[in-house]
């Protein structure tokens, strides 16, 4: 352990001497400032987006001393303790099965550069969930239960696990939900392995161990995923946990576009510019509401009417742009396909660890599914991706390792040692093209400028605290996770609804600010003014609508800002 955790301080204090630590996405930025109360003059515990309980903890933490960013900290501690947990789990495991100590060095140092480091470096709540539930599943896996010296399953280990898998939920639900799969992956590894390699006697003792540990991690998720669903129906405003179901439905997945059936639009009350404001997450219209974004869905996703081949035609035709358009989802690739090649070339030397090898093979059918369900669906995004392929990842090693141990003492014969090399090769060559890849990922990202403009933004916005200023939800793109105002709060910022709309942080800050509800009429009042770039490229949505259904003339320019953006006024 204690290797294993200087190592996790090493590599996680590199990390952040030589890059930005930022959030991946503005999400973890909206629940930030609702948690820190920068939305609503006060810290506020309710977040659709994570579990109550980790709220009202944040919340109270940031009640406390105001002037640490604790949402971030958290993220930040969860994903060290997640990476510890993992080192020192496989480091156990790589002693148990003779590893050489420079070879899981070598290990554990190429698993944090090509996969691990994404974590650190761009803070996610889907993200950290995730670190926490592979944490938590590869301690289930940590006992060996199918090896010749049989290990009994280690209450610790099983305790270990349930706390980690809580910690996951808390963070994201819907990422729980993913990671049932791999920790129910790891109940029946064990489970075929007691059944077909232990004694009666042994497995009397140990399947009962182990299925009261199932019970109660079903019982447990089961009251997680409950609380979540009862928070957002019940501590929320009426009507938000409808709509934001809608609003997930209709963005993360195809449907029609308004130029493809006009009559349908027409018939539930859209007009193309109406259509155009929910595209971009502007839900002002007192027409857009969860039966209306339901029935969009309802009526027909883009490609529905395809057959089978079709189907997955364009299925793999969209997961083929996905990984040539994203690096970062190539790069994770590597480990996981390379050890699954290594696990099944040692095997095939004796054909020993039979349920190593099946259970290498389930995780790796298991992953594509997942992966061709999305690219179906056109739902296949980074962080949904890397949710996927990094626990897949981790919890092949353990199997490598294992499958390595029992399959090494049979001589190779020439044409053995023939695909050992090219395995070698290949292995040398996808570790040096991965990692040179991600250090030209990182290196091209340069985040100071987007965060020096969003502190010019809501710098101006708290000197004119009178005013209220609507902006679209990413003019600026708000990653800077290290933040805090302990003081005075930029609260008169308000989006113009994105996953915020009708929740009870966004009702909050509008009555701070003296508004009823975010409608088209807020902006005949003389303090409302939109925020955006000197072009008003992003606001172009926005005012065109207003025009052509809420009958303004246009906008005019009345101020200029941290030299690339203005402040507008809706003019009638």
């Amino acid at each position: 352990m204690f290797i294993s955790a200087c190592m996790t301080l090493f590599f996680v204090g590199l990390t952040a001497a030589l890059l930005r630590i930022t959030f991946l996405t503005n999400d973890d930025a909206s629940i930030m400032y609702t948690f820190a109360g920068y939305f609503t003059g006060e810290p506020y515990p309710i977040h659709g987006f994570v579990n109550l309980p980790l709220g009202y903890l944040t919340s109270l933490l940031y009640m406390i001393l105001p002037q640490v960013p604790w949402w971030p900290v958290l993220q930040l501690l969860s994903v060290a303790i997640s990476i510890w947990v993992i080192f020192y789990t496989l480091w156990d495991i790589g002693a148990a099965n003779n590893t050489p100590h420079a070879v899981m060095i070598a290990i554990l140092t190429l698993l944090y550069a090509l996969v691990l480091v994404y974590p650190v470096a761009r803070l996610s709540f889907t993200l950290t969930a995730c670190m926490l539930g592979t944490a938590g599943v590869l301690r289930l896996f940590s006992n060996d239960t199918g090896g010749q010296v049989r290990e009994p399953l280690s209450l610790l280990a099983l305790l270990e696990s349930l706390a980690l898998m809580i910690g996951c939920f808390l963070f994201r639900n819907s990422t729980g939900f993913s990671m049932i799969c791999f920790w129910a992956a790891g109940v029946v590894y064990h489970a075929l392995n007691i059944g077909f390699c232990w004694t009666a006697e042994q497995k009397k003792q140990n399947l009962k161990r182990l299925g009261l540990y199932a019970i109660a991690g079903i019982a447990i998720f089961a009251a997680l995923i409950w609380l979540n669903n009862w928070s957002n129906q019940n501590m929320n405003p009426e009507g938000y946990a409808a709509f934001e179901e809608a609003r997930g439905e209709f963005f993360d997945f195809p449907h029609v576009a308004y130029d493809e059936d006009p009559d349908f639009y027409a018939s539930i009350g859209w007009d193309r510019q109406t259509y155009n404001l929910v595209s971009v997450a502007c839900f002002i219209d007192p027409g857009v509401t969860a039966d209306r974004l339901n029935a969009v869905v309802a009526h027909g996703a883009v490609g529905a009417e395809l057959g089978l081949t079709a189907r997955l035609q364009a299925a793999f035709a969209y997961g083929e742009t996905f990984f040539r358009t994203n690096g970062a989802g190539q790069y994770m690739l590597v480990v996981p396909v390379l050890t699954a090649l290594a696990a099944g070339l040692y095997f095939l030397r004796e054909r020993k660890r039979g349920v190593e090898m099946l259970m290498v093979f389930g995780l790796a059918l298991g992953a594509f599914a997942l992966c061709l369900y999305l690219c179906l669906v056109q739902r296949l995004i980074l962080r949904a991706f890397q949710v996927i392929a990094l626990p897949t990842a981790v919890l092949f090693l353990p199997l490598l390792l294992r499958i390595r141990a029992d399959n090494r003492a049979m001589p190779l014969k020439r044409w053995g040692r023939g695909i050992g090399l090219a395995m070698l090769l290949l292995s040398l060559f996808g570790l040096g093209w991965s990692m040179t890849k991600t250090v030209l990922w990182f290196d091209s990202y340069h985040p100071a400028k987007q965060i020096e403009q969003m502190r010019e933004a809501e710098a101006y916005a708290m000197d004119h605290s009178e005013n209220v200023y609507i902006v679209q939800p990413t003019f600026i793109y708000n990653n800077e996770a290290f933040k805090t105002y302990p003081g005075e709060k930029p609260t008169n910022i308000i989006d113009w609804g994105d996953t915020g709309m009708y929740s009870g942080w966004k009702t909050r800050q509008l009555e701070k600010n003296g508004l009823s509800a975010l409608t088209p009429e807020i902006f005949r009042q003389e303090r409302v003014y939109l925020m955006g770039t000197q072009s008003a490229k992003e606001l172009q949505v926005l005012i065109d609508y207003l025009i052509k259904d809420a009958g303004a003339a246009g906008v005019e320019r009345v101020d200029l800002f941290g030299g690339d953006y203005a402040v507008y006024k809706v003019v009638y």
